[in-house]
């Protein structure tokens, strides 16, 4: 069974009720060792300024990483200096029905 699991950087609440996808806050702890794959959420670049750590951290364990930005900001992620460990990155997410396009997203990937 693959368990997924979106670390929320935007600071705005995702409620996903799926017993497969757990969303975290990005200050709180997580066990690499029960998820097969990694969702890192953010409204914009700015709010991923943290994510060093994180991304440190799951590459460690070999697991796969998505970044997901809300906004459309290609210059900004060309800069980011981790891009090199993600495995995919998907920008330009709407307000329209959020919750359900990340979790199509999730299912695609």
């Amino acid at each position: 069974m693959e368990k997924k699991l979106i670390i929320n950087f935007s600071g705005n609440n995702l409620e996903i009720k799926d017993e497969l996808l757990d969303v975290i806050n990005s200050t709180e702890f997580f066990d690499t060792s029960h998820y097969t794959s990694y969702y890192i959420f953010g409204e914009s670049v700015e709010d991923l300024k943290s994510i060093d750590k994180v991304i440190n951290k799951i590459s460690k364990s070999k697991k796969r990483i998505y970044l997901m930005i809300k906004n459309m900001e290609i210059n900004s992620i060309e800069k980011l200096e981790l891009k090199s460990e993600i495995n995919g990155i998907i920008t330009g997410l709407n307000d329209l029905k959020l919750i359900t396009r990340i979790k199509e997203i999730i299912q695609m990937v």
